[in-house]
């Protein structure tokens, strides 16, 4: 009965192990307070009883009378006496003899009784068709991997052990008798015990197929070879077959040109992957040749398996397109994924589930506003997603709803960097209007001291913190709920409400409303198997947890086989159903047969009898009818190639003993690898080896990946709109100003994101993290915030310890790291305020930044967008290179590093830019450089100074022959920076700032730690540098140094004009 099933039966014993006295369960839930190990203890023992009821049903019977059958069985037949007593209905087992008779009452039949498909019956189930016989013909259709007998065969290690055996008792080793097939003693036990079963029943007709009677036809290719060895029981006819032939067989040999041909042979092949996209991707290509070579195959005809298919649920759609679609080649349909189970609002409960212990980093709330039906209630579209992600790491967000909840996590009870402080820093903006962080203001609040309001926050936020405050104090009132024990009842009112409160389906998506319908019904029927029962059982968190995935994986199998276009399904009994093409995914060691946790508690285990079943037996029977179903084509694969060192995995069991044995026939050893049906798949799709037509087994369907290896392309791979070209009408080529910028401060970083649009290597994962180093990260402009702010305010004195307003933005740490950061900063400052107070541009404060439009013709080029920002100071136009020294401490002691106190390329030339384009942009106005650093004053800004006065005194003079020449000089270096850049787009260059700028101006033992040493530019721009260049290291490609030296040494010479150096020219017309 329903009472018996594990779904009910585990929530009596739940109760009753809260007051059982056998000291096994007492010791296991010692120390148990959410009721977590109970709830999994009563699972266990559900599972385990479930299976007595069908294959002890003796046992059961006789510890409900009160005797023990097997060592160790007091405690779990102590705890079946007590639920039999609950529950109060009669077993199977106690109404089979009722049953018994009254079939045998029943009135003879002539209409037989057809069953089919049987591969295994409980020995109570064969007795129930026994007694049916008794009164009408009952007829049996049984998939038989072999027309020959084979109920004696025995295991290869089975064979070894009795000969082993034999040996030591008689001190002789017999002769091996007549092997059998190695393929049916590994796999088959199960069919075997079915088929001993049969034979020793009243079986009055044994009929066998017309395929098995009728002389069989010779087999052509290598999966039909290995079907028909077994379906003969003659492992020698895979000798005969697939042999390979010896090194001096000539060409014309049968065995040389079958061997031949077994390379081009798709009907059994072992792929061997690296990861599981690349398993889709090779059988992906392996289905569109297996339809190209076969018109009439169509998709119904193929299957595709795996021993845990969630672990490709996400992945399919990437590679097959959307399932359910009946465009493309090759539309699918999952069995065992629930749609609905996959949907997003099941994500959504999972981790309002999660969320409960969670210490809530501002990464989670983001995912959760992520997820379309929280999305939808919380009136937010997508690009109020992008929005919350700026809000919250502007906000400096990292963990926690509130102090109280980090002070429950075991952290100090400190607001800063909470949802509560990061949002009272939102809300004091909201409410105060804009300002500039700069100017650092401070709100004081009641319950956390006080905040600084963020910047940009406007009136049209308010939905957005309005939602943020309203998700707070929905976890602050879930985190509090959690921390006690609840009725089941109040569990899944709980989730229900969320369902209600916090989602919200598509209303034009009937698909969407039948997910929620199934949602609610899943989350009602947890509580219904209990109530079934009469328990009313307390849970924690964690128990309510472990049900609710329980019934995602329900919803999961409760789904139809065959459903239109090619299947896909997990590899469980009875789906080895014959298909024209089987595919098998993820056969990796360990992953099948699937693995059996060791329990005490497996009886049966410790005490077997004929018939039972156990999963890796239930999984090599299946593996064996899969393989006699493929009709044409067998594609395996596995995880056989480490993704990061190539390192080869092993398969699962039954696969590697299928390769084992066709390797062995085929007279191969064991260090001469696989034969022609094993194939090793390149890392990537896009390797040439796949379009060389080198190996008839490699081959792609994706033309596009394929690359040129022996004529360049004759268009760029890149889109042109992805690039910082474009044209003009005249057919001059535009160059953007911040692109042009961009490449000299960051040139791979540039390049990867232009030619590419590669921008995986930067994170924009949100910081888990609070500050606690002593030091701030070199992305953090607390030192040149607050020196432009001294600047514009020479008169202002800088606090000799943490100041207030920096405290409260959460830019520092807390605490003495936060004091000993400051420190540092303050000394920073210090360092480029006594330097600044000599130089004219900050005598009277800092002016205000403006910017200049630009639109430059520089044939070929034209030049857009802007110069700045620049500085007004006495009729003179500044630009401003500002570096910050990096600070070092020695003891108690603070100096700076004098390995960085230069500027570099990536600092020099977009001023350089600057500087040539405003010298040539009219009106005509003084231009200087402020190079403030550590530094001692190399002479470059003296340089462009003494160029710009003599710029500035030609024009004062008319001196059209001056003028002219420095004005080609000018030219002359733009065109110059304008023509690297250009060429960069095509190839590579052996442009890196930093290195770049040391390599001309240190000696090369220390420059080349600036490329590849600890902190090194190879690796400390997110990996772009590494990737742009291949990570070459310099030291070992002379080729390479030179290239990067020459180039350094140009990009030096052009940054050094001397108007000193430059001859009059003929005079041009005025401009």
């Amino acid at each position: 009965t329903t009472a018996y099933a594990t779904g009910s039966l585990r929530w009596v014993l739940f109760d009753l192990l809260q007051s059982a006295s056998d000291p096994q369960w007492q010791h296991y839930l010692l120390g148990d307070e959410s009721g977590l190990r109970r709830y999994q203890l009563a699972q266990h023992l559900a599972q385990r009883l479930a299976q007595f009821r069908v294959y002890r049903p003796d046992w059961l019977q006789d510890w409900s009378a009160g005797r023990s059958v097997v060592a160790g069985d007091d405690g779990i037949g102590a705890l079946w006496r007590s639920a039999r007593a609950r529950i109060g209905q009669p077993l199977r087992a106690e109404i089979w003899p009722a049953l018994r008779k009254a079939l045998r009452q029943a009135p003879a039949m002539t209409e037989p009784l057809h069953v089919f498909g049987l591969t295994h019956l409980p020995p109570q189930d064969w007795q129930v068709l026994v007694t049916v016989a008794e009164t009408r013909p009952v007829v049996l259709y049984v998939p038989d991997p072999c027309r020959e007998f084979w109920g004696g065969l025995r295991s290869p290690r089975t064979e070894w052990q009795s000969r082993l055996q034999n040996a030591m008792q008689t001190g002789s080793v017999a002769e091996p008798e007549e092997p059998g097939h190695p393929l049916l003693a590994s796999w088959g036990r199960i069919g075997q015990h079915f088929l001993c079963q049969l034979e020793n029943s009243d079986l009055q007709v044994d009929e066998r197929h017309w395929q098995d009677i009728d002389p069989p036809t010779e087999p052509v290719t290598t999966l039909q070879c290995v079907q028909e060895s077994i379906r003969r029981h003659q492992p020698d006819l895979l000798r005969r077959t697939l042999r390979r032939p010896s090194e001096s067989a000539p060409p014309d040999d049968p065995e040389v040109q079958a061997w031949q041909s077994a390379m081009s042979d798709a009907s059994l092949r072992v792929h061997a992957c690296h990861t599981r996209l690349r398993e889709l991707e090779v059988l992906r290509d392996a289905l569109l040749d297996a339809r190209a070579a076969d018109p009439e195959l169509v998709p119904a005809d193929i299957v595709v398996m795996a021993p845990d298919i969630r672990a490709y649920a996400a992945l399919f759609p990437a590679v097959f397109g959307e399932a359910g679609r009946s465009q493309g080649p090759l539309p699918w349909q999952f069995a065992d994924v629930s749609p609905q189970a996959r949907h997003p609002a099941w994500q959504a409960i999972s981790q309002w589930l999660d969320l409960a212990r969670s210490r809530c980093h501002a990464s989670e709330l983001l995912d959760w506003w992520s997820l379309p039906p929280v999305r939808r209630c919380a009136d937010l579209n997508e690009a109020d997603i992008d929005t919350c992600r700026a809000l919250l790491e502007q906000a400096r967000v990292v963990w926690g709803l509130d102090a109280e909840a980090k002070q429950r996590a075991g952290a100090p009870a400190k607001a800063v960097h909470s949802h509560a402080w990061g949002l009272d820093r939102a809300l004091a903006a909201y409410v105060l209007g804009d300002a500039q962080e700069s100017d650092l203001p401070s709100v004081a609040l009641s319950d956390s001291g006080g905040v600084v309001p963020l910047q940009g926050i406007d009136p049209s936020l308010a939905t957005i913190l309005g939602q943020w405050d309203s998700l707070l104090c929905a976890l602050r009132d879930w985190q509090a709920f959690v921390e006690a024990l609840h009725p089941l009842a109040e569990w899944v009112d709980r989730l229900l409400r969320v369902v209600d409160e916090h989602l919200m389906a598509d209303p034009a998506d009937v698909d969407d409303a039948r997910a929620f319908d199934a949602l609610r019904a899943s989350i009602s029927d947890m509580l219904s198997e209990a109530q079934s029962v009469g328990c009313e059982p307390l849970l924690g968190l964690d128990a309510v947890i472990e049900l609710f995935e329980e019934r995602v994986q329900a919803a999961t199998a409760a789904q139809r086989f065959l459903r239109g276009g090619m299947t896909v399904c997990g590899m469980v009994p009875q789906r080895a159903v014959p298909f024209r093409v089987i595919a098998v995914l993820g056969l990796d060691e360990g992953a099948f047969p699937r693995a059996v946790v060791a329990s005490h508690l497996d009886l049966m285990a410790d005490h077997p009898r004929l018939g039972d079943r156990d999963v890796r037996s239930d999984d090599r029977w299946l593996f064996l009818q899969t393989l006699m179903s493929a009709r044409d084509r067998l594609h395996l694969s596995y995880l056989g190639q480490g993704v990061r060192d190539g390192k080869p995995r092993n398969p699962a069991e039954p696969l590697a003993d299928l390769l084992d044995v066709l390797d062995r026939e085929a007279g191969l050893a064991p260090t001469e690898g696989h034969g022609p049906w094993w194939v090793a798949h390149p890392l990537q799709p896009f390797d040439a080896r796949y379009y060389d037509a080198a190996d008839p087994r490699l081959f792609s369907y994706r033309p596009p990946l394929a690359l040129p290896t022996a004529s360049p392309p004759t268009t760029p791979f890149y889109r042109a709109e992805q690039s910082s070209l474009a044209v003009t009408k005249d057919a001059r080529t535009v160059l953007r100003m911040d692109a042009l910028l961009s490449y000299f401060r960051r040139p791979a970083e540039t390049l990867l994101g232009e030619r590419l649009s590669l921008h995986a290597l930067q994170s924009d994962a949100l910081p888990r993290l609070e500050p606690m180093q002593d030091r701030l990260s070199g992305l953090d402009s607390v030192a040149r915030a607050l020196f432009l702010h001294w600047a514009r305010d020479p008169a202002a004195d800088l606090p000799a310890h943490v100041p207030p307003e920096l405290r409260l933005a959460g830019r520092l740490p807390l605490g003495r790291a936060g004091e000993a950061a400051w420190q540092r900063e303050r000394f920073a400052i210090e360092v480029l305020r006594d330097i600044a107070r000599t130089h004219p541009l900050f005598a009277d404060g800092l002016p205000e930044p403006r910017f200049t439009s630009l639109d430059f013709d520089a044939a070929p080029w034209h030049l857009q967008g802007s110069i700045g920002p620049l500085y007004r100071c006495a009729d003179t136009d500044w630009l401003l290179i500002l570096v910050m020294p990096k600070v070092k401490q020695t003891g108690a002691v603070l100096s700076i590093e004098r390995s960085a106190r230069s500027a570099h390329f990536g600092q020099r030339i977009p001023v350089f830019l600057q500087w040539l384009l405003r010298q040539l942009q009219e009106p005509l106005q003084p231009v200087r450089v402020c190079l403030l650093q550590a530094e001692q004053d190399d002479g470059w800004t003296a340089r462009l100074d003494a160029f710009n006065q003599a710029w500035v005194s030609a024009w004062q003079r008319q001196d059209a022959a001056r003028i002219a020449s420095l004005r080609q000089e000018l030219l002359s270096r733009l065109h110059d920076l304008l023509q690297r850049y250009v060429d960069a787009q095509h190839g590579r260059r052996w442009y890196f700032p930093r290195t770049s700028w040391q390599a001309v101006t240190k000696p090369e033992s220390k420059w080349l730690t600036h490329w590849q040493g600890q902190g090194g530019e190879l690796h400390s721009d997110g990996g772009y540098a590494a990737l742009w260049s291949r990570d070459v290291e310099l030291a070992d490609d002379p080729t390479a140094m030179q290239a990067l030296i020459d180039l350094a040494e140009d990009l030096m010479q052009c940054l050094w004009i001397d108007h000193d150096a430059v001859p009059d020219a003929e005079p041009e017309v005025s401009r």
